[in-house]
């Protein structure tokens, strides 16, 4: 039995597939969806100017923002609970955070 479903989402076909089959098991579980997307800031590294370094993350921020908000739009379609989350650094890392 779940209670808790976790989904990392980056915008991507694959992402959305594993979001549509994450909303089909909490419907079945009538579990929540945790929905998380991370700004990879190790990407931006080797960029030198802070300024341009921010503006980057925050682009990234806004299109995370963008893509958790259709996997709301998506769970609330079909009925579900969902939370959502950007983290900011290793995605890895991250995910494996938003586990515990």
């Amino acid at each position: 039995m779940f209670q808790h479903i976790l989904v990392a989402i980056d915008g991507s076909k694959i992402s959305d597939n594993a979001l549509k089959t994450a909303i089909e098991e909490a419907r079945v579980w009538k579990a929540q969806i945790h929905a998380i997307y991370v700004v990879e800031t190790g990407l931006f590294s080797s960029l030198s100017d802070g300024q341009y370094l921010g503006d980057h993350v925050q682009h990234a921020r806004e299109g995370g923002k963008t893509a958790l908000n259709s996997a709301k739009e998506m769970a609330d379609q079909h009925g579900v609970k969902i939370e959502t989350y950007v983290k900011q650094g290793h995605a890895g890392n991250e995910i494996l955070k938003a586990n515990q």
